[in-house]
């Protein structure tokens, strides 16, 4: 059953890695651009927030969940079709250019718990 609870930590993807120099880094993403070209010269794209949370991602009060909170989806565009690969290209920028503010207002709405973010399983 699918659930949604506000996001309490925007850190549950992180990951503490070791680096060549002896100390350790805390890196994660929260916004994600995804972009698709294909051969026939058309273009999508998508962006996405907190696409890479781990399995033990926490939600809730001090809670930590086995469930995997899905990525969401903040914009979304349509198949985009072009006469080259370069208008391709640039079509994807002009989306990304005129939709990302908007992207990250949504993304800003889910850090400060106006908005639900699912977690767990569908029926």
């Amino acid at each position: 059953m699918k659930e949604k609870e506000h996001l309490k930590d925007v850190t549950c993807n992180a990951q503490w890695t070791s680096d060549c120099c002896g100390k350790q880094d805390l890196d994660f993403g929260i916004i994600t651009a995804d972009t698709r070209y294909w051969p026939d010269k058309s273009v999508a794209c998508h962006i996405e927030f907190m696409s890479n949370f781990n399995h033990n991602a926490c939600i809730g009060e001090d809670h930590y969940f086995p469930e995997v909170i899905k990525p969401v989806s903040l914009a979304r565009s349509e198949i985009m079709k072009a006469d080259s690969e370069e208008e391709a290209k640039l079509m994807a920028r002009r989306w990304y250019n005129e939709h990302v503010i908007e992207a990250m207002e949504k993304a800003i709405k889910i850090i400060k718990g106006e908005t639900l973010v699912e977690r767990g399983e569908e029926d």
